[in-house]
C-alpha cells in the first residue's frame, strides 16, 4: 500500500512538472511572437485621448495583479490571426489564462471575449512594455468606447432596478405613464413592462415569507448530543462530567430554539405594469422536454407562488399590476386577484414542521433510552421502592421465604449457613457444585454412590489408553525420518518427536470394540473416527490393517508378546482420547441417570441467592464472597470427578457466613420450586441516583412528547384547514 501511494505521488509530481514546463515554453514562444510583431508591424493610427483614458483600468498584469503595465507608445496596430488560448490551473481553478490572436498575447477589456470567433479575427491593439497587447476594436463588432458606454448603462439600469427608480427595464422608446404616486412613469414599447416604483414589504408579506424552520439545527447540535451524553452518563461509573456535558448541550438546543429577538428587515418590492405570459421553453437538462415559465413584459422571468398555479388560468392580455422582489423576482401581487398581503391577513400562515422534528426526537429518546438500558424494570422498581420505603433486612431463610422481596426493593441479607448450590439440570449434563449460586437454609444434599463401568471410568478420567514415552523409540523415528528426507530439510525442527506407546494393545482394542457396539447414533461418528485413527495412525505397523482384522488378532492372541503394543504421535493420541471421551460420555450418562434424577427430585427448600455485580460478571466474583482464595472450589471435568465432588460436598457442605446489601434484581420461583433471589450489589438501597440517571433518557423523551404532540396535531389540522380555505378563496376570485 505504501509503495502504491509513493507511485501515485511521483506521477502527480511528474504531471505537475510537465505542465509547468509546457506553460513556460508557451510563454517564451508568446514573447518571441511579441518581439517579432514589434519589428514587422506598422501602426495604422494613433491612440485617441478617450481610448487612452478607457484602457487605464486594464493596464494590470494577469500574472501579478498588483503590477501596473506601461504602454509602449501610443501607436495602434492592426492584428490579424486565429484565436487560441492556454493557461495554468491549480486545484481545478485557472490561475493564469492567456488569449492569443495571431500568436500575440492580448488583454480583452469589458466583454470583448464574447466577440471572438473560431476562425480569423481582426483587431486593433495597442502594445505594452510587458509582452501584452490591449484590444481596442475587434471584428467590427466591438470597440472600447461603445463597450464602456454599454457597461455604464447596464450598471445604471441595475441601480435603477434595485432602487425602484422610474426607469425602463428594457427597450428604448418611452411614453408617459402613471407611477405609484401619480407622477409620470416611463413606459416602454408595447409588450414591455413599466417600472412604476418601489415600496417596502408589508408586515403581512413579511409574515408569509418568514419560516420558523423545522428545528433541525437545535436538534442536531443541541438535543441529540445531549441525549447521547445522558445515555453515556447512565453507563459510566463517574457520571458527573457526562451530566454536565448533557446539560450544556440541552441548554444550547433550547437557546437555538428560542424565537428571534427581532424580525428581519423588510425587503424592497418593485411595482411593475405589463403583460404576463406563459411560455414553454426547453428544459436546461437537455432531455428534449419543455417547461412552463412565466414572463412579465416578454422579458422578465418571474416566479409565481406554487399555490397560485393550481387555480390560475391564462391571465388576460391587458397589462397587469405585478409586484416582485428585485433580487429573486418572486411575485407578491398579480393584478387584483392574487395578493400575498391579502392572503396572509385573511389566512395567517401556520407552520408545524418544528413540532414534528421535536416529536421525532422525543420518540428517538424513548427508543434509545429503552434499548440502551438493560435494567429498565429494575431501575423503575428501585426508584419506586426507594421513594416508598427503606430496605428490608433478613437474618433467617424462613423470614425471607415468608415475605419474599419484590424486584427493585432494597435488601440486606445476613446468612449464617450459606453453601454452594448444585447446577446442571440439562439432560445429559453432569451436575456440578456451583458457587455462583448460594443456598441459604433447606435440607442437606443427598448423593447416591454410583459405581460406573471400570472401562468407561478409566476413559472418563483419562487413564485409558495407558501410554508411556520411550526416548529410544523417539530417537530411532527421528533418525529414520532424516534418512528418508536425505538432508533436504529437518523433519522435526524441535528435535525428536513425542511418541506415545500403548502397551497391552490387544486389551485396548477389545475394549474399544465393546464400547462401540453399545454407542448411540449420536456418538457413531466419533466412534468411526476413533476406529479410523487406530487403523491408520499406528506408527509401529508396517501396513495399516482393517479394524475387523485388528479385533480378530486381539481376540486370538496373535498380538501377544512384543507385538502387543502400538505407537502414536502426540497429536494422534490427543485426538484418540478426545474421541474416546465423546464415545463414553453418553454411556456414562445412562449409568448415572437414576442417581441424577434423584438429586433433582429432592425438594431441599431454602433460598437460592445469586449476586449480580455487572451484566458480564463472572461466577468467580460470587465465590470470593464466601471462600478464601486458596479454598476456592473449581468444578472438575468428567462424570466420575464431578460426581466425587458432589459426594464430598454433600458430606461437608462448608457452611459460610454471607452478608449482602443491594437491590433485588429478580425474585421468582424456578421451574423446580426453589425461590431464587438475584441481588445487585452495585445498587445501594438508599442511592437512587444511578437508576434515576439511567431512566432520564426515557423521561426526557416523554417530556418532549408531552410538550409537542398536542401542538403538532393542532397545527397540522389548522394548516390543512387553511390550505383548503385558501384554495376555495382563490378559486372564487376570478377578476384580475
Amino acid at each position: 500500500m505504501q509503495t502504491l501511494q509513493t507511485i501515485i505521488y511521483l506521477l502527480i509530481l511528474l504531471v505537475t512538472i510537465v505542465s509547468l514546463l509546457t506553460y513556460l515554453l508557451r510563454r517564451a514562444r508568446d514573447r518571441r511572437a511579441y518581439y517579432r510583431f514589434m519589428k514587422t508591424a506598422a501602426p495604422v493610427r494613433t491612440l485617441s485621448a478617450a481610448e487612452k483614458t478607457l484602457i487605464q483600468p486594464f493596464l494590470v498584469s494577469p500574472k501579478k495583479p498588483g503590477e501596473v503595465l506601461q504602454l509602449n507608445g501610443e501607436e495602434v496596430y492592426e492584428l490579424r490571426g486565429e484565436w487560441r488560448g492556454h493557461g495554468l490551473s491549480t486545484n481545478s481553478q485557472t490561475a493564469s489564462m492567456h488569449h492569443l490572436i495571431g500568436g500575440l498575447d492580448v488583454l480583452l477589456p469589458f466583454d470583448a471575449a464574447s466577440y471572438l470567433v473560431e476562425g480569423e479575427n481582426l483587431a486593433e491593439v495597442v502594445l505594452t512594455r510587458h509582452d501584452y497587447a490591449i484590444v481596442l476594436r475587434l471584428n467590427g463588432q466591438f470597440d472600447i468606447d461603445t463597450a464602456h458606454r454599454m457597461s455604464v448603462a447596464r450598471q445604471d439600469a441595475l441601480h435603477q432596478w434595485e432602487s425602484g427608480g422610474a426607469a425602463a427595464t428594457a427597450g428604448t422608446a418611452n411614453t408617459a405613464g402613471q407611477g405609484l404616486d401619480g407622477a409620470p412613469g416611463h413606459r416602454l414599447d408595447i409588450g414591455d413592462a413599466v417600472l412604476l416604483g418601489q415600496r417596502d414589504e408589508t408586515p403581512a408579506e413579511l409574515s408569509a415569507r418568514l419560516r420558523p424552520g423545522v428545528a433541525f439545527m437545535p436538534t442536531a447540535l443541541g438535543f441529540l448530543p445531549g441525549l447521547l451524553f445522558l445515555i453515556g452518563a447512565g453507563h459510566s461509573d463517574s457520571p458527573t462530567a457526562w451530566m454536565v456535558a448533557a446539560a450544556a448541550f440541552m441548554a444550547l438546543g433550547g437557546w437555538m430554539l428560542r424565537p428571534p429577538d427581532s424580525l428581519p428587515p423588510r425587503r424592497k418590492v418593485n411595482c411593475l405594469e405589463g403583460r404576463v405570459e406563459q411560455i414553454e421553453v426547453a428544459s436546461p437538462t437537455g432531455t428534449g422536454t419543455t417547461i412552463k415559465r412565466w414572463f412579465l413584459g416578454g422579458r422578465i422571468s418571474i416566479q409565481l407562488p406554487y399555490h397560485w398555479l393550481t387555480t390560475m388560468e391564462t391571465p388576460p392580455s391587458r397589462p397587469l399590476r405585478v409586484d416582485v422582489y428585485p433580487d429573486d423576482l418572486a411575485v407578491v401581487r398579480l393584478g387584483e386577484r392574487f395578493s400575498i398581503d391579502d392572503e396572509a391577513r385573511r389566512f395567517p400562515p401556520i407552520h408545524w414542521g418544528r413540532h414534528l422534528t421535536l416529536v421525532l426526537f422525543g420518540l428517538s429518546a424513548l427508543l434509545l433510552g429503552w434499548s440502551m438500558n438493560d435494567d429498565f424494570e429494575s431501575d423503575l422498581a428501585q426508584l419506586r421502592h426507594g421513594l416508598s420505603g427503606g430496605p428490608a433486612s433478613f437474618t433467617s431463610a424462613e423470614a425471607l421465604l415468608a415475605d419474599p422481596p419484590k424486584r427493585g426493593q432494597g435488601i440486606y441479607v445476613l446468612a449464617d449457613r450459606a453453601q454452594c448450590d448444585v447446577s446442571g439440570r440439562r439432560p445429559g449434563t453432569v451436575p456440578w457444585v456451583d458457587c455462583s449460586r448460594l443456598r441459604w437454609g433447606g435440607d442437606a444434599l443427598e448423593v447416591e454412590e454410583v459405581i460406573p463401568d471400570p472401562l468407561l471410568a478409566d476413559i472418563d478420567q483419562g487413564r485409558l489408553p495407558r501410554t508411556t514415552r520411550n526416548p529410544l523409540i523417539e530417537q530411532i523415528a527421528y533418525l529414520q525420518a532424516i534418512e528418508q528426507m536425505r538432508g533436504a530439510r529437518t523433519p522435526y525442527p524441535g528435535g525428536a518427536p513425542q511418541l506415545h506407546v500403548i502397551s497391552d494393545y490387544s486389551a485396548f482394542i477389545i475394549g474399544v470394540d465393546a464400547i462401540c457396539a453399545k454407542v448411540r447414533h449420536t456418538s457413531f461418528l466419533a466412534c468411526r473416527q476413533l476406529i479410523e485413527a487406530l487403523e491408520r495412525e499406528d506408527l509401529s505397523a508396517d501396513t495399516p490393517l482393517p479394524w475387523k482384522t485388528l479385533v480378530e488378532q486381539a481376540r486370538s492372541g496373535a498380538m501377544a508378546g512384543t507385538d502387543d503394543m502400538a505407537i502414536f504421535s502426540a497429536g494422534a493420541m490427543f485426538r484418540l482420547k478426545s474421541d474416546l471421551r465423546t464415545v463414553a460420555a453418553p454411556l456414562l450418562s445412562d449409568q448415572y441417570a437414576p442417581a441424577v434424577r434423584k438429586i433433582w427430585a429432592q425438594r431441599r427448600g431454602g433460598v437460592v441467592i445469586v449476586e449480580r455485580r455487572s451484566s458480564d460478571a463472572q461466577p468467580e466474583e460470587m465465590h470470593r464472597l464466601v471462600f478464601e482464595e486458596d479454598d476456592l472450589p473449581t468444578p472438575e471435568e468428567g462424570w466420575v470427578a464431578r460426581w466425587g465432588q458432589l459426594q464430598a460436598h454433600a458430606a461437608n457442605p462448608g457452611h459460610r457466613l454471607l452478608e449482602l446489601s443491594g437491590t433485588v434484581a429478580a425474585s421468582a420461583l424456578d421451574p423446580h420450586g426453589d425461590l431464587v433471589i438475584e441481588i445487585d450489589t452495585r445498587l445501594t438501597p438508599g442511592d437512587l441516583q444511578p437508576a434515576l440517571i439511567r431512566l432520564m433518557p426515557l423521561l426526557l423523551g416523554m417530556l418532549f412528547l408531552l410538550w409537542q404532540i398536542r401542538p403538532l396535531f393542532v397545527r397540522y389540522r389548522q394548516a390543512r384547514t387553511r390550505k383548503l380555505a385558501l384554495r376555495s378563496y382563490l378559486a372564487a376570485r376570478t377578476n384580475y
